[in-house]
């Protein structure tokens, strides 16, 4: 696999973890299992469709700037799309583990 398919992925599993994000957001605050920690975003989730817009521009305007930097600054690329990943999957099993404890616990 090359390094530009490598970019490619990762940028590609990180806007799916952002969506995965918003999704089981929206779930868990139904179900009263979770509640929105980011400051920035708390604001905006009275406008769902702006809260989606968000969630997913931000990963991609990652992926774009990863992208465009990606023969110029190899190491950046690198630890920001690394972080990205490594924060999406967490929060991602966050929601998974506090859904399934209110659920079936």
């Amino acid at each position: 696999m090359t390094y530009d398919s490598k970019i490619l992925l990762a940028s590609i599993v990180v806007v799916i973890l952002c969506i995965t994000d918003y999704i089981l957001t929206f779930w868990g605050l139904r179900i009263s299992a979770i509640n929105e920690a980011n400051p920035i975003m708390l604001p905006l989730l009275g406008t769902p469709n702006l809260l989606l817009l968000m969630k997913v521009f931000l990963p991609i305007a990652l992926g774009v700037l990863s992208w465009n930097s990606r023969n110029r600054s190899r190491r950046l690329v690198i630890n920001g799309l690394g972080l990205a990943l490594i924060t999406y999957t967490f929060v991602t099993m966050l929601h998974v583990y506090w859904i399934v404890v209110v659920l079936f616990i």
